[in-house]
């Protein structure tokens, strides 16, 4: 589709901007640049796109960060997106958003906000199976970025920790997705203009970010970090119900 200039212009900025923000909280910029896109694209172009523009948004923040990255956690949920792409691919045009939407806000909510406990039970792979399940619901509703969020917080990692292992992850699964829609006809060459564009501020933004987060203690940023999570979240339930 053709986009008026102030249109790419505003895409632009929100690329920067959103950028900036998960530079600097480690979350957040995707699930908000997906929003200010749909209001310009269908989902067959909307997701796969804002899957490429997250790529390298994720690339760039990893590359930045790799010596804070955590394997432990990076290595089992590559391997779980791998089998959650194979299996999300089967049904990426089918599953309907709104009843899974309400569930994963809520669970978000309260894996957030839940008291941390003392000691709590393992759950065998548990980030295998996060990775499975956050790469196949991205095939659907593009950004996963919150249910993932909790998880990092109840493993007691710097916010650098977070941030670089998070991107990691996030951009696995965008390599993959990306994958996926190419092979079911999306052409990227089609927005080559907007895409590069926008690759150019995602990276700029991701820079800018890393510049404040050295600039905020641990405390404030996992408060920053929960509110984030929280309103997100709400939006994701609120979505949900009103469909």
């Amino acid at each position: 589709m053709e986009l008026m200039d102030s249109q790419f212009i505003l895409l632009v900025i929100a690329a920067f901007l959103t950028a900036t923000l998960s530079g600097f909280l480690g979350m957040g910029g995707g699930i908000l640049l997906l929003t200010i896109m749909a209001a310009y694209f269908p989902p067959a172009v909307l997701i796969p796109l804002h899957g490429a523009v997250q790529l390298v948004s994720n690339g760039v923040r990893f590359a930045m960060n790799w010596r804070h990255g955590t394997w432990a956690i990076l290595v089992p949920m590559t391997l779980g997106s791998i089998v959650g792409v194979v299996v999300g691919s089967q049904v990426v045009l089918s599953l309907p958003e709104t009843g899974y939407q309400v569930t994963m806000g809520l669970f978000i909510l309260l894996m957030t906000w839940l008291p941390k406990f003392k000691s709590v039970p393992a759950i065998p792979g548990k980030f295998f199976w996060l990775g499975g399940i956050s790469t196949a619901l991205s095939l659907v509703i593009g950004a996963t970025g919150p249910l993932l969020a909790p998880f990092f917080l109840k493993e007691n990692l710097t916010k650098e920790n977070i941030i670089a292992t998070k991107a990691g992850g996030q951009f696995v699964t965008h390599v993959l997705k990306v994958g996926v829609f190419s092979l079911i006809g999306f052409q990227l060459a089609e927005y080559a203009a907007l895409f590069t564009a926008m690759v150019i501020a995602v990276t700029l933004g991701t820079a800018w970010g890393k510049l404040l987060l050295g600039k905020v203690s641990e405390k404030v940023f996992v408060m920053l970090y929960k509110v984030l999570i929280t309103i997100l979240a709400g939006r994701m339930v609120l979505k949900g119900l009103t469909g």
